[in-house]
């Protein structure tokens, strides 16, 4: 996406400044964004066509969208979308690729079959 901001991209921001980016371009969203540790969350439905412009907005500036679920907030408040702040996440690959046996290497059922074989005779 162009303008999107990645985590290997973007510069670590304090806390106090991305409050401040908040009252500045979304002053009505400033309101229901608070600190959680490291992190500032927002508890606000954006979903809709009509607020496309405000979650592309979020997004170049860093913030994220929790896909799954909502992270409970200390008011009670359901957060849905998050900046790490100074403490980006690093990127952790789930799951390993298959790695495919070398072509030199014979297979455990023609091993047992040999064994077999050579166990007869």
């Amino acid at each position: 996406m162009k303008g999107v901001i990645t985590m290997s991209k973007r510069n670590k921001i304090p806390a106090t400044e991305v409050l401040e980016w908040l009252s500045k371009n979304h002053p009505e969203i400033r309101e229901v964004a608070e600190i959680d540790r490291d992190w500032v969350w927002i508890a606000v439905n954006l979903s809709g066509e009509e607020h496309r412009a405000t979650r592309d907005s979020l997004k170049e500036f860093g913030f994220a969208y929790k896909t799954k679920g909502a992270h409970p907030l200390q008011s009670g408040r359901m957060g849905t979308w998050s900046h790490s702040c100074t403490r980006p996440i690093s990127f952790k690959k789930r799951g390993g690729a298959r790695r495919a046996a070398p072509e030199n290497e014979e297979s455990e059922a023609e091993l047992l079959r040999f064994a077999a074989m050579f166990a007869a005779a």
